[in-house]
């Protein structure tokens, strides 16, 4: 049988046209590692014509080559998770292990920091509105992304204050809270965020939430920055500010407060947010 590479290549270019659930440039950075797959396939004579022929053999081999050219863990992590959601999209079951199975988990590093002018940068490269949503949805009140997908606008009924409701159902310590608004930003998020659902409870109630955290990864990832990203420190700087210079409470009854409105069990957790501006 002869074999071209131009075949898996079309292949690639007509499955990635039909995908519609990704921006233009999250697309296109698909694009780029599924074709170094194809190339680097090929370049140890593994060839096919469809990727469908392409056995689980062949990606060990692969992982082992890029391995022996001293590709990061992380980078052979990232080129075989584009890779499993390559296959499911062409329907192909092909039963790539885990990345912590291969042996690819990622070393433990220190939480990375964002800072009020990387948060805006961050905003400007990155494309997808709803990522852009998920994002500014951490900063401005105070969200972990899953929270951030899981959010319903349910509003706190008290005259003396506008809050919204975070359910323990939604809230990743399991404990229900209130976010109190403060700060105009906050009210403008809460609109956009309406305004995105229409109808719907959530994002994860209009959108798959499998298909949201793909998205927001891959946008992170392209724009260079880690989808780990820390946005809700943001929140804890605005609101340490707020209760130091407006309510003039002291260092530790701000801290504690803070930890309180975002449950976070560890002090030590805000007082890097708070210490890295």
């Amino acid at each position: 049988m002869s074999y071209s590479i131009q075949r898996p290549l079309a292949e690639l270019r007509e499955t990635l046209a039909r995908y519609r659930q990704c921006s233009p440039r999250t697309k296109s950075g698909y694009k780029s590692v599924l074709k170094i797959i194809v190339n680097d396939l090929f370049s140890l004579r593994l060839f096919f014509n469809s990727f469908k022929e392409v056995s689980l053999e062949s990606i060990i081999q692969l992982m082992q080559a890029w391995k022996k050219h001293e590709l990061s863990n992380a980078t052979i992590g990232s080129r075989l998770s584009i890779l499993r959601k390559y296959c499911e999209l062409l329907n192909y079951s092909l039963p790539i292990p885990s990345n912590i199975e291969l042996g690819l988990k990622r070393e433990k590093t220190k939480n990375k920091h964002v800072s009020d002018n990387d948060y805006q940068k961050i905003l400007q490269v990155v494309e997808h509105r709803l990522v852009r949503l998920i994002i500014k949805l951490q900063a401005l009140l105070g969200l972990t992304k899953q929270e951030a997908i899981k959010f319903q606008r349910q509003l706190y009924h008290d005259k003396t204050k506008k809050a919204f409701y975070v359910s323990k159902r939604v809230a990743h310590d399991n404990k229900d809270r209130l976010i109190m608004l403060r700060f105009p930003d906050q009210d403008e998020v809460i609109q956009l965020l309406a305004s995105e659902l229409d109808q719907k409870n959530s994002l994860m109630d209009k959108y798959d939430k499998v298909t949201l955290v793909n998205l927001y990864n891959a946008e992170l990832t392209l724009t260079q920055c880690s989808p780990m990203m820390p946005f809700r420190a943001i929140y804890a700087r605005n609101l340490f500010d707020y209760f130091v210079n407006q309510q003039q409470l002291t260092k530790k009854d701000a801290l504690h407060q803070i930890a309180h409105e975002m449950g976070v069990s560890d002090l030590s957790t805000i007082k890097n947010w708070i210490d890295h501006e």
